[in-house]
């Protein structure tokens, strides 16, 4: 609590008659203010005040940053779960026409009599998914694993493709 004494005069002659007026006053929660102490006061608090809300909102900043990782990594492993599904359909894929090269076309062009010109043969998918390479989004991997964000070989041979990618294009 503040007690606004409108004069230093006033204060002054009060601490005169009464040198332990400020400790009583101190220890009863008091805060004896006069024009200049009360300005002090109220920046003080409107100080503190604004730190409040700084404090919040970098504590709401920081629980956001944090659940963005933590979905970030569950994305990563979803994005690593695709691509593996991927090159299995490719290789399906690719099983599926060889079969059908070597097995099927052959009995089924000697059955009707066909010249080899009358059947086509699909082509074979000869590319694969890119691996994940950031070492945050590698399954079982992030801070607390304690990867030390080293690079595999097979992330450096990603990487490597990249660049001959784009300097093709």
């Amino acid at each position: 609590m503040v007690c606004f004494l409108p004069a230093e005069s006033i204060l002054a002659a009060a601490l005169s008659a009464d040198p332990a007026l400020l400790d009583y006053s101190l220890s009863r929660n008091v805060v004896l203010a006069s024009p200049s102490t009360l300005l002090a006061v109220l920046k003080s608090v409107a100080f503190t005040w604004r730190q409040d809300v700084l404090t919040d909102s970098a504590r709401e900043l920081f629980e956001l940053a944090h659940q963005l990782y933590e979905r970030m990594g569950t994305l990563g492993e979803n994005v690593t779960k695709l691509g593996a599904s991927l090159k299995t359909s490719v290789d399906r894929y690719n099983s599926m026409v060889g079969t059908l090269e070597a097995r099927v076309l052959p009995t089924a062009r000697k059955l009707n009599a066909l010249d080899a010109a009358g059947l086509t043969t699909p082509a074979a998918v000869e590319v694969t998914p890119r691996s994940v390479a950031a070492p945050e989004l590698q399954p079982g991997s992030g801070p607390e694993a304690g990867s030390g964000g080293r690079a595999t070989e097979g992330s450096l041979n990603d990487a490597r493709g990249d660049e001959d990618r784009e300097s093709a294009a």
